[in-house]
């Protein structure tokens, strides 16, 4: 038997406003909870917001050492993808 489909759609608006306040999946999660007394996971939330074609940008912290090292990649001559392979 499938699984049962979630429907989120009628939350979506709801949901993108909380995530452009940069609230976390799982804050989100516990949001629909609260608001709405429904109960999602934070994964169910992360995919269905794939799906939509939206993402949630990860914020680094960037610090003097940060920017050193990019730097130091760069004048190296490392290609791109390793400085984003060694940053992550």
């Amino acid at each position: 038997m499938p699984a049962h489909e979630i429907n989120l759609d009628p939350f979506k608006d709801d949901i993108v406003s909380w995530l452009n306040d940069d609230m976390s999946h799982q804050e989100i999660a516990e949001r629909l909870a609260n608001d709405h007394n429904i109960v999602y996971t934070n994964r169910t939330i992360r995919r269905r917001l794939k799906i939509w074609g939206l993402k949630k940008r990860d914020r680094v912290l960037e610090t003097a050492a940060l920017r050193l090292k990019i730097v130091t990649m760069f004048f190296m001559n490392f290609p791109n993808p390793i400085i984003l392979r060694a940053l992550n």
